[in-house]
């Protein structure tokens, strides 16, 4: 037997985009090809179906993966494919023929697909993408820069037969709990659904991916048009955006007031002065004042009655403004306020405010007010300085009741103050945590101090925080699957991000990021284990499994220390780093997480005499923003 071989020397060059559509002849539409659908149904088309359309979505901005959109004058639907960067061959504009027949037809969650096979998920049938080696015998690509014009459509309008294709909602905006978020989870790749509403009160959800480009791009707070692909999940209806190219909300908000401030003038108020000047009783505000302020307050998801707003100034001093009709001014708003006038009084010992009207008001731009640190017991001590404004309590535990709705108490180890939550807030009947938290709240009173949130993600839970005293024998170990446990402590020497206890996909750690949108946070947050006896044993070693991510730096040192109280600043003592040589070489991801933990292998611990603590030190120094996730401490 011979074997002879030979090497191609004439490779293929790459074939040149056509200048005309081919001369191919098509028998059908979409319309045609989604009448073949049937409910959670998998439906083999065995026609010879051929029809020609335009990609009004690809994948060149993330937000759609594995699959492009298209359209033609009867209807759109979604084409599942299984390769990447799609848009090189198919982007948006591109008259692409769609040879049907083998290809089969269903739906997700309501939303029609096609695609070439199906297969099995954990038992249920789903349905697959057509294999790159098989796109050229069901796709034939036309020309490019045929750009399909979206049909203007109210949420109330939009139906069935509205599904994948293109189409515009004006005068809209995102909801005033919304308004503040951004597109998506950026660093944790998570989806978000965010709220649009129209001034007729109708909503939609806009639906982008954690992995989009614009995923970490905050979203704009004001009002007007958006283009998008029209879907449903479950009945809910929902948008796709290709790029953020596709929203334009440079109006006023509805209910918003005016937005021109020019016509609000004569004297500031500060907000300082006027709490300071006000005695008891009823006051009225003298003609051409206004005051200045950022919301606070969230009254879209009924925290606050819509008659309200809670403001807080520049000089970080707040009030409650109460209108005689109901506002739909979005939370992080600046507003302008005629006050000439208005009443100045105490609603059960909180001042407000009252006998605006919604026309005294415009809104300037927005902000983002950094809550102030404080402990419960500094509130109590000089409430009147904190009332109306936001403010951040670390290591809290709620108690009393089960739900928000409850009105727990909350308890920080220097003082306790009730949590306040209407009834009419749609968090009111959740749960609350049991855990430790990091809350963030607006400081009020009904005859007594209260805290109001605005959100449940008001709220963190962060695991321990407190620290017992309570010396642990050894051998111990944790793998964080009730979150940082309660007697270790959580404690911060810069910034106010801290630890916090997780879990995905069964999967339990404890994680820390300096890594914001607007860039990278200046923190020193400690976790601090609960005091061990290292003279009741010998040859003591330590094993951690450590996952990281958007690696840019190693912020992560693992210390101990034999004169540290257990309490209060962890800088006060003395720390000696342990463990750096088989850490460091660890925190090596520059790409998104992996969910691969990996093991430091044993860290000698044998040097260690007396009762000692344990911490693990998180210090960004302002530019490092690496995110650590620690799922395994074993001390044997």
């Amino acid at each position: 037997m011979g074997i002879t071989s030979c090497v191609k020397e004439n490779f293929d060059t790459p074939q040149p985009e056509p200048e005309t559509d081919p001369d191919i002849e098509t028998n059908a539409s979409i319309a045609d090809l989604v009448a073949y659908w049937q409910s959670g149904e998998y439906i083999e088309i065995e026609e010879e179906l051929v029809l020609d359309a335009v990609v009004i979505a690809d994948d060149l901005s993330g937000n759609y993966f594995r699959s492009i959109v298209l359209q033609d004058e009867t209807g759109g639907i979604e084409l599942l494919l299984n390769a990447r960067e799609l848009h090189v061959d198919y982007p948006i504009g591109r008259r692409v023929f769609l040879h049907c027949q083998g290809l089969i037809i269903s739906d997700y969650a309501g939303k029609i697909q096609l695609g070439g096979s199906t297969y099995l998920d954990d038992g249920d049938l789903r349905l697959g993408g057509i294999e790159e080696t098989l796109f050229d015998k069901y796709i034939t690509k036309g020309i490019r820069n045929q750009f399909v014009s979206p049909t203007t459509k109210t949420i109330s309008e939009l139906s069935q037969s509205d599904l994948s294709t293109l189409i515009q909602i004006d005068n809209v905006q995102f909801t005033a709990e919304d308004s503040s978020s951004t597109y998506a989870g950026a660093e944790e790749r998570v989806s978000f659904n965010l709220n649009l509403e129209s001034c007729d009160g109708s909503s939609i959800i806009l639906r982008s991916s954690g992995f989009a480009d614009f995923a970490g791009m905050n979203v704009p707070n004001g009002n007007g048009s958006i283009i998008g692909v029209y879907s449903v999940f479950n009945g809910d209806k929902q948008l796709f955006i290709r790029s953020t190219d596709d929203v334009d909300f440079s109006g006023t908000r509805c209910g918003s007031g005016s937005s021109d401030c020019d016509n609000i003038d004569g004297n500031l108020i500060s907000l300082q002065n006027l709490r300071s000047d006000f005695t008891s009783g009823n006051s009225t505000i003298s003609a051409n004042q206004y005051v200045e302020g950022t919301v606070i307050s969230d009254a879209d998801n009924g925290s606050i009655t819509a008659r309200n707003m809670v403001v807080q100034d520049s000089e970080g001093y707040g009030i409650v403004l109460r209108f005689s009709d109901f506002h739909n001014v979005a939370i992080n708003s600046t507003v302008k306020v005629d006050v000439s006038n208005a009443q100045l009084s105490e609603f059960n010992g909180l001042l407000q405010i009252d006998g605006l009207s919604t026309t005294d008001l415009c809104v300037s731009g927005s902000n983002l007010v950094t809550p102030n640190v404080v402990s419960i017991s500094e509130i109590l001590q000089d409430f009147e300085r904190y009332e109306s404004t936001l403010v951040q309590i670390d290591n809290g535990l709620l108690s009393g009741g089960t739900s928000w709705a409850d009105g727990p108490d909350l308890n920080d180890g220097t003082g306790t103050i009730q949590v306040f939550t209407r009834g009419q807030a749609d968090f009111s009947s959740d749960a609350f945590p049991t855990d430790t938290i990091r809350i963030t709240a607006i400081v009020g009173q009904f005859n007594d101090p209260q805290l109001s949130i605005r959100s449940a993600s008001d709220v963190t839970v962060i695991g321990g925080g407190t620290g017992s005293g309570d010396t642990e024998a050894i051998p111990y170990t944790t793998d964080f699957g009730s979150g940082i446990p309660d007697n270790w402590l959580v404690v911060n020497t810069a910034g106010t991000r801290v630890w916090e206890g997780r879990d995905f996909d069964d999967v339990f750690y404890a994680q820390m990021s300096a890594y914001t949108s607007n860039g990278t946070l200046d923190v020193e947050t400690w976790m601090i284990t609960a005091p061990f006896d290292f003279d009741a044993q010998s040859g003591e070693v330590m094993e951690l499994e450590i996952a990281d991510a958007f690696q840019n730096g190693n912020p992560l040192k693992v210390m101990y220390s034999t004169d540290y109280s257990g309490s209060g600043d962890p800088s006060s003592a003395n720390w000696t780093e342990i463990g750096a040589d088989q850490i460091n070489p660890l925190i090596n991801n520059s790409g998104s997480y992996d969910n691969v933990y990996e093991s430091t292998g044993t860290i000698d611990l044998s040097a260690i005499s007396g009762t000692a603590y344990i911490a693990f030190l998180y210090d960004s120094n302002g530019t490092v923003s690496t995110t650590i996730q620690l799922s395994k401490v074993d001390i044997r």
